[in-house]
């Protein structure tokens, strides 16, 4: 069954662009180091919260992501390129969060 994790980044007043495009590079990053699943960025237009984002990725498992990730952070050279990319997104951000949602 397929799985959609969904990250919901809270943007700090006026970064939802900078945001928006913050997170896209990040998705071309990791393609990059090989992590390959289907995923898309969204978002908002103006309803509810603004500057904020989602991200989506599909996977088989839930942690398929997660233990991907793990498994690039622990090369040294993609630690060095994602250090600062996280520190950026921290700065961007108030707070993200996580779901996982089956799709039927």
């Amino acid at each position: 069954m397929t799985i959609v994790q969904r990250r919901t980044f809270f943007g700090k007043i006026g970064t939802g662009q900078e945001l928006l495009a913050h997170i896209q590079e990040g998705n071309k990053a990791i393609e990059r180091h090989g992590l390959k699943v289907k995923g898309r960025v969204l978002s908002d237009h103006n309803s509810g919260r603004t500057d904020r984002v989602v991200a989506e990725w599909e996977m088989e498992e839930v942690g398929q992501v997660d233990a991907a990730l793990d498994e690039l952070m622990a090369d040294p050279k993609v630690q060095v390129e994602f250090g600062p990319w996280l520190a950026k997104l921290n700065d961007l951000i108030h707070y993200a969060e996580v779901e996982h949602w089956h799709v039927h």
